[in-house]
């Protein structure tokens, strides 16, 4: 259920946590309280210290708005792209000429796909299957986000979500 906190709306997250808390078990509340100090709220002042916000404040991590939206969740394009360069290239470490050389291959194709974009032309997504699916799935479950809130079941939508990353 903590992964599916990344898929409510960030305003949402503080509330929720507490609600997981309730029904996480004994033995893993050092977990949640891990992942509350760290992505939902600031460690509480004690004696003299004072209180700090999350390492990772909710807006940073949360998804919701991104699959509602369809963008990319991760920045597995940019990954990829280095990837596949770095296999162009041909070794880890390329001469300064033919980094250069390469650099220049990819600005040419970089360029056409501009131009294709200019000309109203759309370029396709390579994604496998699989992805497509999941990415189907959890967009509708995060689409009915409102319904489980409103029939007061949010954790039904919080164990849906986590088990669909999982799928």
């Amino acid at each position: 259920m903590l992964c599916g906190l990344a898929f409510v709306p960030p305003a949402e997250v503080p509330r929720l946590i507490d609600l997981v808390r309730d029904e996480v078990p004994d033995d893993l509340l050092p977990v949640a309280d891990y992942f509350e100090t760290t992505y939902v709220r600031c460690a509480r002042a004690r004696g003299r210290r004072r209180e700090k916000p999350p390492r990772y404040e909710p807006e940073l991590w949360n998804q919701y708005d991104a699959v509602l939206q369809r963008q990319a969740r991760t920045n597995n394009l940019s990954e990829g792209w280095h990837n596949r360069f770095q296999v162009i290239v041909g070794c880890h470490h390329p001469s300064l000429y033919a980094a250069l050389e390469e650099l220049q291959k990819e600005q040419a194709d970089t360029e056409i796909m501009a131009h294709q974009l200019q000309l109203g032309q759309r370029l396709e997504k390579v994604r496998s299957g699989r992805q497509e699916q999941l990415e189907r799935h959890i967009y509708a479950i995060v689409s009915q986000y409102d319904e489980y809130e409103a029939n007061d079941d949010v954790m039904s939508y919080l164990r849906a979500v986590g088990y669909d990353l999982h799928f």
